[in-house]
């Protein structure tokens, strides 16, 4: 029995198998794609990541469409675990910590500093 579902949206694997999911309004969501088509992104907290033993989790938050309940999944292995991923990270730490030194504020430091990685890597 699979243990997850591939998520497209965010290179993950949804944690269990969270489907069929019901709102609080009675909807049933019995797919992904059914639960991605009658929910939208919530615009206050779309996603929420942690770190659980060293891995990356991440919940997803979707508001349903008819009554607009937020409802959450978790997906994991989110991040490129791979020797590039891993330079990338390393790479916008360096970055990331000569714009906070230079007095940026931490969005304007990870905005220029995600813009020079995504450019050069």
């Amino acid at each position: 029995m699979s243990t997850g579902i591939f998520c497209n949206a965010l290179r993950g694997v949804i944690v269990g198998n969270p489907f069929p999911k019901k709102c609080s309004c009675g909807t049933r969501f019995y797919s992904r794609p059914e639960y991605l088509e009658g929910t939208s992104p919530n615009k206050r907290k779309p996603l929420f990541d942690y770190k659980v033993n060293e891995k990356f989790v991440v919940k997803e938050f979707r508001d349903c469409f008819r009554c607009g309940f937020t409802m959450m999944v978790r997906i994991k292995d989110r991040r490129d675990q791979s020797e590039a991923g891993d330079k990338r990270r390393q790479y916008y730490m360096e970055l990331y910590d000569k714009y906070m030194q230079e007095g940026l504020s931490h969005f304007e430091a990870r905005e220029q500093t995600l813009e020079l990685v995504r450019a050069t890597m």
